[in-house]
Parts: C-alpha cells; sequence; structure tokens
C-alpha cells in the first residue's frame, strides 16, 4: 500500500469501472430507496485487522431467531476468536476508494553531472584529504488515484456472543439414546461433523469447539450428538451406583470395564456408543484432567497411554484421542453432589422414609402483599425443607456440612423457596440464553427470588460490560418480607411488570 505525502498534489481520475451511486433531490423527495452500492468499509479492531492482513479468513454468517429474538437473520461477522454483529452507519458525505499508483525518477546528477575524482594518485581509493562524494538527490515520486467505487457508510462491529441457539438446533435432531440400528454404522446424515456446524452456526471457531466441550453434546465416529439431560441424568446415577458396587477406587476406574456395566444397565448399546461419549456424560462428576507437562512424556510414548497409578486400565480402549485408555478419576465431591441432586428428584415422603426423617411443622407463611396463596413457587405441599435435606444429605454422604454449606455446594444446581422454605433441583443450564426469557423462566419458577440468587442466574446471560444489578433494576422491583425462624425481614426482587 502507498503512502500519500502531506500537501502534496495527486492526479486523480475516474476508472472505467466507476458507478455513480448518488441519489437525486427529486428522489428523496419521493421516499425511492437509495440505489445499491457494490462496495462497502468495515471497521475492523486492531488485533483484527492485523489477523485479516496475516491471512485469515473471515465469515458472514445469520443469527438465528433463538439467539436474537424477533430480529433473527440479523447478519454476523465471525472471525478465528470472535463474533460481531454489524450495523451500517450511513454518511451523506461520499466516500469513494481509490487504487493509488507511484513511479519514480531519480532526476539530474548535481552539477550538470560533473564527476568528482580523488586529488593525485592513481589508485581506486580515495586519499586523505579528498573531497567526500556529494549525496545522491530525493527520489521525486510522482503518484496517480483512480477512483472505482463510492460508498455511502461503513459497517461497524460489536462483539457478541455466539449463536448457540443454532447449534443446539442443530443437534437436537441427532440425540443420543433415541432408537438406531447403530451408530457405528448410521448414514452421514446422524449427527453433524464440525466442518457442518461451522458452515451453519455463527461462531468463532475457537468459540464453536469450546461450546462443543462444555456444553452438552458428545462426539462419536468424528461426529456431534446431542446428550438429553434426562439421559445424562440416568447414565450419572448408573455410573456412580456401579462404582460403589464393584468396590472400585474413585481414583483409578477402568473406562472400558464401567462402559460395559452401563451398557448391560441401559439396555442398549448404542445410547453409550464408546468410553469417550462416557466420559463426557460423566463430567459433572469427574476430576478435571490436567495437563501432563512435556518433559513427563517418554519418547514414543502415546498421549493416552495407561498410568501406572491404573492398574485395570485397558491398553487398546477405543475413542484413544477421547481419553479412552485413561482412567476415569470420580471426584468425591462431585459425587455427592450427584448423590444430592438425586435425592431432590424423588418424592418427598420416599426420602422422609428412607431416612426416617419425621413430618415437618406447617410454619406460618410470610405475607406476600398482592400475592395469592402457594405464590412462593408452585411446590407441593410435602416438598422437602432445606432443613430436612440437610439431614439426608448428611447420612447419606457421611458429610457434617450443615444447611447453608450444603446450598452453597449445590450452587446453581438448585433453588430455595425462601417463602415455603423448601428446596428443588434445577437445571440452569436448560435455561435461555437470552436474559429477557430467562428473567421469564425463573419468575415462572418462583415469584420471589433473593438479590443475590437472582443476579447469579441472570448475569451468564447478558451481554458482554452489561452490570446485572443495573439490568434488574430495568425489570424487577424490591419487596421486603418477614422470613425464617424467629421471622426477619429480608429484601426479595419480584417481577415489575406484568409481560414477565
Amino acid at each position: 500500500m502507498a503512502a500519500l505525502e502531506k500537501e502534496k498534489p495527486l492526479a486523480t481520475s475516474f476508472g472505467p469501472e466507476f458507478v455513480c451511486t448518488d441519489q437525486d433531490v427529486a428522489d428523496l423527495k419521493a421516499g425511492l430507496p437509495p440505489p445499491e452500492t457494490k462496495w462497502c468499509l468495515v471497521e475492523l479492531p486492531k488485533e483484527e485487522l492485523a489477523a485479516l492482513e496475516a491471512g485469515s479468513r473471515f465469515y458472514f454468517h445469520e443469527f438465528s431467531g433463538a439467539t436474537r429474538g424477533n430480529d433473527g437473520g440479523q447478519a454476523a461477522l465471525c472471525t478465528e476468536s470472535g463474533t460481531y454483529s454489524l450495523e451500517f452507519l450511513e454518511n451523506s458525505n461520499s466516500l469513494m476508494i481509490g487504487a493509488l499508483s507511484t513511479t519514480s525518477d531519480a532526476g539530474p546528477a548535481p552539477g550538470g553531472g560533473a564527476e568528482v575524482r580523488p586529488q593525485g594518485g592513481g589508485g581506486d581509493g580515495p586519499e586523505a584529504g579528498a573531497p567526500a562524494p556529494a549525496p545522491q538527490p530525493p527520489q521525486t515520486i510522482f503518484g496517480t488515484c483512480q477512483v472505482f467505487a463510492q460508498c455511502r457508510g461503513q459497517l461497524t462491529m460489536k462483539g457478541v456472543s455466539p449463536d448457540m441457539g443454532k447449534l443446539r438446533e442443530l443437534l437436537s435432531k441427532h440425540r443420543l439414546g433415541e432408537p438406531a440400528d447403530s451408530l457405528d454404522g448410521a448414514p452421514a446424515a446422524q449427527g453433524e461433523t464440525i466442518d457442518s456446524l461451522e458452515f451453519q452456526v455463527a461462531a468463532a471457531p475457537s468459540q464453536l469447539k469450546k461450546a462443543l466441550q462444555d456444553g452438552p453434546y458428545a462426539e462419536h465416529n468424528g461426529r456431534w450428538f446431542l446428550l438429553p439431560p434426562a439421559l445424562e441424568r440416568e447414565i450419572v446415577d448408573a455410573a456412580v451406583e456401579l462404582v460403589a458396587a464393584s468396590g472400585w477406587s474413585l481414583e483409578a476406574v477402568d473406562g472400558e470395564s464401567l462402559l460395559k456395566e452401563v451398557q448391560q444397565h441401559l439396555k442398549v448399546k448404542t445410547t453409550v456408543p464408546s468410553v469417550g461419549v462416557l466420559r463426557k456424560a460423566l463430567k459433572s462428576v469427574l476430576s478435571e484432567e490436567p495437563a501432563a507437562p512435556a518433559e513427563a512424556k517418554v519418547d514414543g510414548a502415546s498421549d493416552s497411554a495407561p498410568r501406572p497409578d491404573a492398574p485395570n486400565a485397558t491398553p487398546n480402549a477405543e475413542d484413544a484421542g477421547a481419553g479412552g485408555c485413561r482412567p476415569l478419576r470420580f471426584d468425591k465431591q462431585k459425587v455427592d453432589i450427584s448423590k444430592a441432586l438425586r435425592l431432590l428428584r424423588e418424592p418427598p415422603a420416599r426420602v422422609r422414609e428412607r431416612f426416617q426423617l419425621p413430618l415437618p411443622s406447617r410454619a406460618k407463611r410470610a405475607r406476600v402483599a398482592g400475592a395469592p396463596r402457594g405464590a412462593g413457587g408452585g411446590h407441593q405441599a410435602d416438598a422437602l425443607k432445606v432443613t430436612e435435606f440437610a439431614k439426608a444429605f448428611q447420612e447419606l454422604t457421611g458429610s457434617d456440612a450443615d444447611a447453608d454449606a450444603v446450598l452453597k455446594l449445590l450452587g446453581n444446581a438448585a433453588y430455595v423457596d425462601e417463602i415455603e422454605g423448601t428446596l428443588s433441583a434445577m437445571d440452569a443450564d436448560s435455561l435461555s440464553r437470552d436474559p429477557f426469557e430467562r428473567l421469564k423462566q425463573l419468575f415462572a419458577i418462583q415469584t420471589h427470588w433473593r438479590p443475590d440468587r437472582l443476579a447469579a442466574l441472570v448475569a451468564p446471560a447478558l451481554p458482554a460490560g452489561v452490570k446485572v444489578d443495573a439490568w434488574l433494576l430495568k425489570w424487577t422491583r424490591a419487596v421486603y418480607l418477614d422470613l425464617g425462624e424467629p421471622p426477619t425481614e429480608q429484601r426479595m426482587l419480584t417481577k415489575k411488570f406484568g409481560g414477565l
């Protein structure tokens, strides 16, 4: 790219392919749409511009309605590392794009081209005291610019979250656990390849891969499938019981052996076709796998080779790239959380009978102005109280954690109805990615929330840079209720408008 010199004239002309896109005033008054232009300017962040100049490829995609609400169909620009929404800013000034070309001319030598020769001696080198050669004159640059395009404005880019709604929509057609002859011999239409997903989903490749690794999706034979929450819970519950019944160490469970047991338990082999799929289904109860240091590798050894602390590891397990040969390492605390959530999914009467818990006394409900009876969350009358659940959890896991510690341990996997004092399981990952829709879902669960709990559940859906407390102030209002025993006044949030 040639540089323009300040305050230097530049010969400019319109190229033969230039097409004028100006609009006549009469057309403006008539309300006619402006003519389309063939070119548009795009403002890029510095790091993305550097990536583009280095040869990186950018792609235009379309946001699905699931991500953009009622504004589905908006364009997105996906780079190697980010996803951006596009907004066109029209400019009334004429914006011209031209190609700059330059030529150079060394010009005549100074003094009419007279040669300065060294005094005395016939040698080639200059003698002491000889005049230095005259400096060469600067080159004269001649530039021309040929205008080939006209623009009406430019596109601005704003970083946004990738279109995870489209990803789930595509993979919901390929669900593990549904009837199939064999996933190994399935047709090409079964499952989605990573190339197919990159073509259809508005997301940077790195963002898409992270979403697949972190989300409820599993890979088998190079194709991705949705792992339904109900099936994932069933696999986790079965695996935890089988490990305990077999007396295996939580620190080193042979994946192939556990896979066979789980397949027998589920009756259908293709539901969990490989150790890689089993490992993904058990992600919520497995320990984080630390990255192996480079110096720890032995020459010729594979990353998937069995470790010395896994005596029952199979050396030739399937899906070695997915970690099939590595033993499954269960995390004791995560296993306890899994057991606790299973308790919450059981009928409260069965839990009370199993752990010999007395029926709770009917405490006086908190008075909520303007709210009908049962407005706390619509729970059944015999729902487990927080204190009851804490006692059952202590007996089940051998822990001495109190009610507050148990609630902290469960995190977003459960919620408390503060008015009724009951505890229920919740799948936070199934909540909408749109913040307004997510807030509606939360108020459908229960009408009053503690400010900190509501903020923690809404924050993941908000765009970057948006403060959750300020956002909630627009859509919620604060009320003060007498809660607990003895009753104390506590601040709660409820919906401000009827549309929520």
